[in-house]
């Protein structure tokens, strides 16, 4: 075992501690040094924006686009690809979106709930009958508990399986996820269904094995078919966007520890159901503007009682990998929105229905606690001067 192998996990190690704390914070901030008013004249002083607090905060990117009606009204990116590179991002840039994706695999499941091939209650058990040793008290959970961060799973599966299982020989990464799936349905879940709100990465992995084998295709087959292609959403894809590494075609994700940058790579595939997609801010808002439109009755994927329900929360303010958050003073009525981060990437989405406002924020710096105050304040500054009550 190298001297660089050790170093390299000793670090995922500290990360993958921190890496569910560090996402979905329900105290989403609000800037105190932002109170601009009135009009925006033009791009130029959104730009200005993010490059002052690029400048402030260190972070090696910093991207945002907002949208009202389904048109781009700001949009802009500053910072590198890479840190030290000199090579400028843009706004046409592919982003990592993390845990973003989850609302993307709930939609995806919701369309197969209309065509009849999954139902809200479909249960563990209806899927996995050929495996007699699974723990009875995983026996009835159902798809909307598992999507709903309510179905008792833990928040992450192992150190191991997160950051060095790969599929075996010979094997794809959808029976990868079965077997690790399996792992987790042999043992008592952590709470009981139903009756408590916890975060979970390995909520949604399992709903998307289920889907997996009532359609015997793939999570990825699945999201491309079901969302990306309907949609128009070009540039989506999985995993890191980074291309060609050597001409810096996409961004490069940054993971940090202690103040310093350090070597990162990606999860496991066991995972990606959680948190893998990435794509261009466009595009982001072009998912996002769907989800807004579906609840005012318009939306391209599903019918409006569906996307309602895909909205509507549970526990915790927390829906089908939407949280919402009610009316405060600079926006209207409510707002749903997720972030999402793989210690190495950042990103922040945020639509309100009564305003028809998106906001989709990014960065290739994982020091999320920064990033997320940053996009925060840039997400206020848009829906005060587009969208919010004093517009």
């Amino acid at each position: 075992m190298s001297r660089d192998y050790v170093i390299k996990t000793l670090i995922k190690m500290c990360f993958v501690m921190v890496f569910l704390d560090c996402e979905l914070s329900f105290s989403a901030q609000s800037s105190n040094n932002m109170k601009l008013r009135g009009e925006v004249e033009n791009e130029d002083v959104f730009s200005a924006i993010l490059a002052k607090k690029r400048r402030e905060t260190g972070l090696v990117s910093l991207a945002a686009m907002a949208t009202k009606n389904g048109s781009i009204v700001f949009s802009s990116a500053v910072g590198e690809r890479k840190k030290g590179s000199g090579v400028a991002v843009t706004d046409a840039e592919k982003w990592h979106i993390g845990s973003i994706t989850k609302s993307i695999t709930a939609t995806m499941i919701a369309r197969l709930i209309e065509d009849g091939k999954l139902a809200w209650k479909t249960r563990v058990k209806d899927v996995f009958q050929e495996y007699p040793d699974i723990h009875e008290a995983w026996l009835d959970v159902t798809v909307e508990q598992l999507l709903t961060a309510t179905s008792g799973a833990k928040e992450n599966f192992s150190f191991y399986t997160t950051f060095f299982t790969a599929p075996a020989h010979g094997d794809s990464e959808r029976k990868l996820r079965e077997i690790e799936v399996l792992r987790v349905l042999r043992n008592r879940p952590k709470n009981i269904a139903g009756t408590k709100y916890l975060y979970s990465n390995v909520g949604y992995v399992i709903a998307s094995v289920i889907a997996e084998k009532v359609t015997d295709k793939s999570w990825k087959q699945l999201v491309a078919k079901e969302v990306f292609i309907p949609l128009n959403l070009g540039s989506a894809g999985f995993g890191h966007p980074n291309g060609d590494q050597e001409r810096l075609a996409q961004p490069v994700g940054h993971r940090r520890l202690l103040g310093f940058f350090v070597p990162g790579s990606e999860m496991s595939p066991v995972v990606d159901p959680a948190g893998a997609v990435h794509m261009t801010l466009r595009d982001l808002t072009l998912y996002a503007n769907d989800h807004l439109q579906g609840e005012l009755g318009a939306g391209k994927l599903l019918k409006a009682k569906t996307y309602r329900k895909l909205h509507t929360v549970k526990l915790e303010n927390y829906a089908f990998g939407w949280a919402k958050r009610v009316e405060n003073d600079w926006f209207n009525g409510a707002i749903y929105w997720h972030n999402g981060s793989d210690t190495m990437w950042y990103a922040l989405l945020v639509f309100e229905p009564t305003s028809n406002v998106v906001v989709a924020v990014a960065s290739n710096d994982g020091d999320f606690a920064t990033a997320e105050k940053s996009a925060w304040e840039i997400v206020e500054f848009c829906f005060r001067h587009i969208g919010g009550k004093l517009y």
